[in-house]
């Protein structure tokens, strides 16, 4: 029997192959950028990924080891800058880990202290805003308002410049394609399964003589090492590190990006951190409305698609395997949802420009002539037509289903 390459390993080397196909031709500047904060965004995510989908730990403290990553590598980078020492910038990354690894120490033996996820959950918080108050009243360690800024350049080594986007690129990549590796295979391990179990039954866990707390404590250790690492890579790509990588804010978008891709396998890891670099770097950039759109994105994936995007996808393609008197159907549910996502964008786009130019203007309020214009009353057809189709098209796939059964 052939052995096959698990699925999310062969969609990571896929991933990678495709940017690194795309660094070498049309890529500008920005979008290089955006890529690396992705790959590390990538990294942090799997490495959440470790408490939360393996070990049922809820972690609102995620930013602390990634804040460590990247303050280890910044002070790292600068005594390389003083020529106090040479450290090449291809192991820098490594130092984040190491740094975040340290601070997982304590803060995994705190949170293990009791295993009730509540508690776990409280206590990941507390240290999290402990550590950004921490960093604003201490300054000679964490830097002022600027942070601890850096130059890369210092870290070059045999002739590569890495003031080259490109080049930190392909570090990124390295680096995140090595982690999803080896966070992969801990899954297979002894431990990763014991870990699971834990999460699944501590007591029926602890009545064969094994330890739950010491798993999820190891959970800690290895979800602070790789969080580090993703740490330092973006140090590396911003040049610097600053108090609000600590923030309690950053956290909670680790963790609510992390959900989104999907816990169950290292695919979700690679869209969560894809989605993360996209809704916190990109779309502002786009839209000032951003936040209602990603509030309104994670609700909906709470709701409809409790296994994440990837569970999503997987559950479509079984029901497109299994139902294929229901294809041409499911073709026309995504269509009629993709109209209504464009109809609701259309809306909440033009009422926003239109409130705002009329503010500017008078200050008096809004006039029904603006609420009824021609573009804001086509975006409301777009939606109810849609919104109708879906309900029609659910009805008859109720009916199917139950003639079926």
């Amino acid at each position: 029997m052939k052995q096959r390459l698990p699925h999310g390993v062969l969609y990571s080397i896929m991933a990678a192959a495709i940017l690194l196909a795309l660094i070498w031709w049309w890529l500008p500047g920005f979008a290089l950028s955006l890529l690396v904060q992705s790959c590390a965004a990538v990294i942090i995510c799997a490495s959440l990924r470790v408490l939360v989908g393996m070990g049922g730990i809820i972690s609102f403290g995620h930013a602390l080891y990634v804040g460590a990553g990247a303050y280890g590598t910044a002070h790292l980078l600068q005594a390389v800058e003083a020529q106090h020492f040479f450290v090449p910038l291809l192991l820098a990354p490594v130092a984040g880990g190491v740094a975040g690894l340290l601070v997982a120490v304590i803060a995994g033996w705190l949170c293990t202290r009791r295993t009730h996820p509540i508690f776990m959950a409280m206590v990941t918080l507390a240290l999290c805003e402990l550590a950004y108050t921490l960093a604003q009243m201490w300054p000679a360690l964490f830097g002022d308002e600027s942070g601890i800024p850096f130059d890369r350049t210092a870290g070059n080594f045999l002739g590569l410049n890495f003031a080259d986007e490109r080049l930190v690129l392909i570090l990124a990549l390295l680096y995140s394609v090595v982690v999803l590796f080896l966070l992969h295979g801990f899954t297979r391990t002894p431990a990763g399964k014991w870990l699971v179990a834990s999460r699944e039954d501590a007591m029926r866990v602890a009545s064969l003589g094994m330890y739950p707390a010491r798993f999820q404590y190891m959970a800690f250790l290895i979800a602070g090492f790789f969080a580090g690492i993703g740490g330092g890579l973006l140090a590396i790509e911003l040049e610097g590190a600053h108090a609000s990588m600590l923030s309690v804010v950053q956290s909670g978008s680790y963790l609510m990006f992390t959900y989104l891709g999907g816990l169950g396998s290292v695919v979700g890891s690679l869209i969560g951190g894809g989605a993360f670099s996209l809704g916190i770097v990109w779309l502002p950039a786009i839209t000032p409305v951003w936040e209602l759109y990603l509030g309104l994105l994670f609700v909906y994936v709470v709701l409809y698609w409790p296994q994440g995007i990837v569970g999503a996808i997987n559950s479509g393609y079984l029901q497109w395997l299994n139902h294929k008197e229901l294809r041409s159907k499911m073709v026309l549910m995504v269509i009629a949802k993709a109209g209504c996502c464009i109809g609701a964008i259309g809306m909440v786009e033009g009422g926003y420009r239109f409130w705002r130019a009329y503010m500017a203007a008078s200050g008096n309020g809004f006039p029904l002539t603006e609420l009824f214009s021609g573009w804001l009353i086509a975006c409301m057809a777009i939606c109810i037509i849609c919104l109708g189709s879906i309900l029609v098209l659910q009805r008859q796939s109720h009916r199917k289903a139950g003639r079926a059964s």
